[in-house]
């Protein structure tokens, strides 16, 4: 068989793949974004101003897609307000949006988590969960749980549950525990999983909740 000839009418190639493209583009648009230029949309809290650029946002966003492709006034608009966040929580997102980046700690992870999920960022919303889970504390946990359950936090809700089941004869202890309603008492108290050493400490418990108690 004979040998193939190359061909002669082949250009040579050479494939030019910038792997920080996309990293040193976004930055760029941050920068602009500090700059206020080509911004086309406004976030508001109270008194701050937070020039954005709608793209930005709404790749970043399901949230933010939706408002800018939808029939809402917002879409419409370039000034959008909102009274659920703080504005240095807002900035925060914002950051995230342009930067991938965000620091979570103890004085901002409960409303960070919040934000995250009104604004759908699912990686800030996780980050929060499992920095939360390492803060459980006989202290808080009921605390805890209860904001994950009011913000659908499945995970952390159950770590929660489950950390105040193991730790009850410590959480009974703390002042958060005299707020306990009478249905979350008894989802308590008729646990399997409760770790107790003995039944006073549940009668207890009861009496600390109930009034005069």
């Amino acid at each position: 068989m004979a040998a193939e000839t190359p061909d002669s009418t082949a250009q040579p190639s050479h494939v030019l793949d910038e792997t920080e493209y996309g990293q040193s583009i976004l930055a760029k648009l941050n920068e602009f974004r500090q700059d206020s230029l080509f911004t086309d949309a406004v976030l508001c809290v109270d008194q701050e101003e937070f020039p954005c650029h709608k793209n930005v946002l709404a790749v970043s966003s399901p949230y933010f897609q939706a408002m800018f492709t939808s029939d809402l006034r917002e879409s419409r608009e370039n000034r959008i307000c909102f009274n659920d966040v703080s504005p240095l929580t807002l900035k925060r997102v914002i950051d995230y949006a342009y930067s991938g980046k965000v620091e979570i700690n103890t004085s901002n992870a409960q409303e960070m988590l919040a934000a995250a999920c009104l604004f759908q960022y699912p990686a800030i919303v996780t980050t929060c969960e499992e920095f939360l889970e390492k803060q459980l504390h006989a202290s808080n946990c009921l605390c805890i749980e209860m904001f994950a359950l009011l913000h659908s936090c499945t995970k952390l809700q159950e770590s929660a549950h489950k950390f105040a089941l193991e730790n009850f004869t410590s959480v009974v202890e703390n002042d958060e525990f005299l707020d306990l309603s009478l249905e979350r008492l008894q989802e308590y108290i008729s646990s399997d999983l409760i770790d107790v050493r003995t039944e006073e400490t549940v009668f207890n418990a009861v009496l600390r909740t109930s009034p005069g108690g």
